[in-house]
């Protein structure tokens, strides 16, 4: 989980009114398109890449309940990635839960605090970047 001394920079997109959405890669091998989101506990991805080769979420052996802005519950599967590289950043046995989304919404998951805790992040929206710092020891 080494980060540059001054920080590694994820120069991603804004869309849906404004929040950034930023490349990642789930295991070292699939690219995929995952909105940050520091409100949100996990990280989440969304049913069809739960699907893909290497993962079933249906036979999930962790579900964990999730809250909606409305206090709305659901439980949901959980599994852990071997890892999510964001940027030159790397993290490794990290926690997602499976949540589906509009189909208006283009993501394939979310970037949660179980992520953005292990950084000091910064949210760049008028350069639609992600900062990523080390954490003070």
């Amino acid at each position: 989980m080494k980060v540059r001394h001054r920080g590694d920079r994820i120069t991603g997109w804004r869309a849906y009114g404004g929040v950034l959405i930023v490349p990642a890669r789930l295991d070292g091998k699939r690219t995929t398109h995952m909105l940050v989101d520091s409100g949100a506990a996990h990280c989440l991805i969304t049913p069809r890449i739960a699907r893909l080769p290497g993962y079933d979420a249906r036979d999930a052996k962790t579900w964990r309940p999730i809250f909606g802005a409305q206090g709305v519950e659901a439980t949901v599967p959980s599994f852990q990635l071997q890892s999510l590289q964001v940027g030159g950043v790397v993290v490794e046995g990290i926690e997602v839960l499976v949540v589906t989304f509009s189909p208006r919404i283009r993501i394939d998951g979310v970037i949660g605090v179980n992520f953005l805790a292990r950084f000091r992040p910064t949210l760049e929206f008028d350069r639609a970047t992600l900062v990523l710092r080390s954490r003070p020891t």
